[in-house]
């Protein structure tokens, strides 16, 4: 299911990801975030990365929970494929390519 999102002002999540899925098996993640409401003024990087704290884990969680907050509800996901124009779905989610190695 897609989240359907009203046309209106709301600040807007900027997360910065640093994950680490090698030898550590991804228990080294960590992340920065932070919030920008629309039309404030621009922050460098240097600046953003100085001004927010680290936080460990995953920023999906936190994600999933604005989605939550800023959304109108769920609504069904669009069809896929194009039959009227002759293009079949491909496949289902979440692709062939995922199981590639």
């Amino acid at each position: 299911m897609l989240r359907r999102f009203e046309k209106r002002h709301f600040e807007t999540p900027i997360f910065c990801g640093f994950p680490d899925a090698g030898a550590s098996g991804g228990r080294h993640r960590h992340f920065r975030v932070s919030h920008r409401v629309s039309g404030e003024t621009y922050v460098d990087p240097d600046t953003w990365y100085l001004n927010n704290a680290s936080t460990e884990g995953s920023w999906w969680p936190l994600w999933a929970e604005w989605l939550e907050r800023n959304s109108s509800g769920r609504a069904a996901s669009p069809p896929l494929g194009a039959l009227d124009r002759g293009y079949p779905p491909l496949g289902a989610a979440p692709g062939r390519y995922v199981f590639e190695r």
